[in-house]
């Protein structure tokens, strides 16, 4: 969760992502969340920082207006357009950011609940297929 606000905090905030980025980088993470006002204050910047590394133009993301409220909106584009699709749907606030593969069609769930799945901890309940 990030501050945009605060000096400090944001300071703070955007010192820990770039850590977090780090950790992806070399493969110790393999998916960030960023929310907060930080990120629906400045998806420009976001746009541009997370370009640097290893995200692309075509990259899947989401703008989740009011989550679970009865007002949510959902709007789907890339990290190209990103923070035209904010100000287009006119998301200045109250929104999670959404950026990754994890919103592509052919992404996988985790099987770590899969009944199908074994872990050291606990053995499949059922055949996979």
């Amino acid at each position: 969760n990030t501050c945009g606000f605060i000096g400090d905090a944001k300071e703070e905030s955007i010192n820990m992502i770039l850590s977090l980025c780090d950790l992806k980088d070399e493969g110790k993470l393999d998916k960030l969340f960023v929310m907060g006002c930080l990120s629906e204050r400045y998806l420009k910047e976001l746009r541009e920082e997370l370009l640097q590394g290893y995200y692309t133009e075509e990259t899947p993301c989401a703008l989740v207006y009011k989550a679970s409220w009865p007002e949510q909106k959902v709007i789907r584009t890339t990290l190209k357009f990103l923070p035209e699709a904010a100000e287009q749907n006119h998301i200045t606030k109250t929104a999670l950011v959404v950026v990754g593969d994890c919103l592509d069609t052919d992404y996988q769930l985790s099987k770590l609940y899969d009944a199908s799945f074994s872990t050291e901890f606990r053995q499949a309940s059922k055949k996979n297929g």
